[in-house]
């Protein structure tokens, strides 16, 4: 039992060695070492490189983009609750970059990353009710998630929440201010 215990001991040590690796090629712009390094680790389930394998192929170099790999390695980061994944998958469905664009799908995995305290799905939920994309125009509801986009940190959150605000009522913002602080 010790012996299986130090294996699988060293076996996330060198998981962790690869994972490290991977994080310094990307950061040295050597993307396919990085891929090379990120990709055994994500088809063995790794949250954190199934994510970083979505901001490679969503972001890299042209030779490395492809949104629709992309949204598949978020979907499954997601599905493991990591947070960023799912506003990144959001992101695609928002404007349909990979995916049929959605405002709908947009919306749920907003939801989720909210959920998981993702300040910018905060504030991109309130742009959605502002604009009426995907759910009717409800400034009340725009005001009270850019007000907590601002509150976790979102630093566009503040100007969206200003100008929103300029389009209220009195009634309105106080109503959302109410919700807000709930």
């Amino acid at each position: 039992m010790k012996r299986l215990v130090t294996l699988l001991g060293l076996a996330a040590s060198l998981a962790a060695a690869d994972f490290q690796a991977a994080l310094d090629a990307y950061h040295r712009g050597d993307f396919a070492t990085a891929m090379r390094e990120w990709q055994p680790l994500a088809e063995q389930g790794d949250p954190q490189a199934q994510f970083n394998l979505g901001l490679l192929y969503a972001h890299g170099p042209g030779d490395f983009r492809d949104y629709a790999r992309a949204a598949e390695w978020y979907r499954k980061a997601a599905a493991q609750d990591i947070a960023a994944a799912a506003f990144s998958l959001g992101v695609l469905y928002d404007l349909g970059q990979g995916v049929p664009q959605s405002y709908q799908q947009a919306l749920e995995w907003y939801r989720k990353a909210a959920d998981g305290g993702d300040a910018g799905a905060m504030t991109n939920i309130g742009v959605l009710y502002y604009n009426a994309q995907g759910v009717g125009r409800d400034l009340v509801e725009a005001y009270v998630w850019l007000a907590r986009g601002q509150k976790h940190g979102d630093p566009r959150a503040a100007e969206l929440l200003s100008w929103a605000s300029g389009n209220m009522s009195r009634k309105q913002i106080k109503k959302a201010q109410a919700l807000a602080g709930e």
